[in-house]
């Protein structure tokens, strides 16, 4: 149970890392709206797709059940087009993957447990968020916004 809450974390993280990366503003009601219903109806099918299938099974679809549909939203809310929406998608895997790895090398030190890995991902979520946002994000910004051929 503890690794879905982390999948769910990991989910929300990536999404905010999505929206700092891509500036992302939403300011008409019926735009918040959609991503609402949106939102709620992947968690709702992958809720339900994990309960049939169980975590393991669950996990060798994330790719499509969670990831492909946070990619399909952030190339239909973003003012970039599919290739930078791409770049920032795959960054923010990257990242997100980095804190599992971590875990994992912690965890090794404590008889690969996964508490240990959940404990660690949980600790990176705030100070590596925090650090992308003051020192990543306007990098990235002016990378996205001054490059033309994508």
């Amino acid at each position: 149970m503890m690794d879905y809450f982390r999948q769910i974390f990991s989910l929300i993280f990536a999404i905010s890392l999505m929206i700092m990366l891509l500036d992302c503003e939403i300011k008409e009601k019926k735009h918040w709206y959609f991503l609402f219903v949106y939102a709620i109806s992947i968690f709702v099918l992958d809720g339900f797709i994990f309960l049939k299938l169980g975590y393991s099974h669950f996990m060798n679809y994330f790719p499509f059940l969670v990831q492909l549909p946070v990619f399909v939203l952030f190339v239909i809310i973003s003012k970039f087009n599919f290739i930078k929406v791409n770049f920032v998608h795959l960054t923010v895997i990257a990242i997100c993957t980095s804190f599992t790895i971590v875990g994992i090398i912690v965890s090794y030190f404590f008889a690969s447990s996964n508490a240990v890995i959940n404990i660690v991902c949980y600790m990176l979520y705030l100070p590596v968020g925090y650090l992308i946002y003051k020192y990543l994000r306007p990098q990235f910004l002016y990378m996205l916004r001054n490059s033309d051929k994508g």
